[in-house]
């Protein structure tokens, strides 16, 4: 919130400065258009929500002032130039700002979202929710014979604690626990199919996957595991077991998986983000 402030306040005393720029100093051939097309872009860049990565933006700044001195017969050489250099300024620190202002929007609406997912963390999943929806689709499998693969996705571990060490020092870990399991439980969500239900038992994450195969489900593992790397910088740890080939029952499928992930935790090598 102080980020936005500041920039925001930097940004308005700049267009300030920009509009009554020929009551401050004398600069004789500054073109009115400049005045107007700084406070536009401004106004269009905040309204696009247009931010950073957009190296186009600064290209055109750059070329505005060129552009509009040649469509209207404007000197663009000699005593001109420098006058065109000026403007070319006002459009490129515009366009700076407003990108801060847009850059510290994006901040805020993070921080706003973290702390939605540290309260998921907190409460949402000690609720047992789709449990039911386990033993169901665990029954329904064994009744007709279908393929069924369970996921368990863990958070936990010396190499979590290791990759959030800087964060442990600023905040408390339960609360770190809490926004980490919060994350990961939304990239979840994200990346299995509709049909598959997660939920959490025990500290750790439940996949169950109906009509999936091990083959399949360590391909969705392996994009959650990238995904979780990328997006939170964080290695997760899981376990895979299937019905009907590995276990033939809901317990044996977690019990086996959750040891497949112990294993895990052991022998992978650590992953880095790309």
């Amino acid at each position: 919130m102080i980020e936005l402030r500041f920039w925001a306040t930097l940004l308005v005393g700049w267009l300030c400065i920009v509009t009554n720029i020929d009551r401050l100093v004398s600069l004789g051939e500054i073109s009115p258009f400049a005045r107007v097309a700084a406070v536009v872009i401004c106004i269009g860049l905040l309204l696009a929500g247009v931010s950073r990565g957009r190296l186009w933006i600064y290209v055109g700044a750059t070329l505005l002032s060129p552009f509009v001195r040649v469509l209207t017969g404007e000197e663009i050489l000699g005593t001109g130039f420098a006058y065109m250099v000026v403007e070319t300024c006002i459009f490129v620190v515009t366009v700076g700002l407003s990108n801060k202002v847009l850059n510290s929007i994006g901040t805020l609406k993070t921080v706003a979202e973290d702390a939605v997912t540290i309260q998921l963390g907190a409460e949402l999943f000690e609720t047992g929710r789709g449990d039911q929806g386990l033993q169901e689709e665990m029954s329904r499998a064994r009744r007709f014979e279908r393929p069924l693969t369970m996921i368990t996705v863990s958070a936990k571990g010396q190499r979590k604690q290791q990759e959030l060490h800087q964060l442990l020092v600023k905040a408390q870990r339960e609360v770190i626990d809490r926004y980490v399991e919060g994350r990961l439980y939304r990239l979840l969500q994200q990346k299995v199919r509709d049909c598959d239900i997660v939920t959490r038992q025990n500290g750790q994450f439940l996949i169950l996957m109906p009509e999936t195969d091990r083959q399949y489900a360590q391909t969705i593992l392996e994009r959650v595991q990238e995904a979780a790397m990328d997006e939170i910088g964080l290695t997760v740890n899981a376990g895979i077991a299937s019905f009907p080939s590995e276990e033939r029952t809901l317990v044996g499928l977690l019990d086996r998986a959750s040891t497949e992930m112990d294993a895990n935790l052991l022998s992978s090598p650590p992953r880095t983000p790309k």
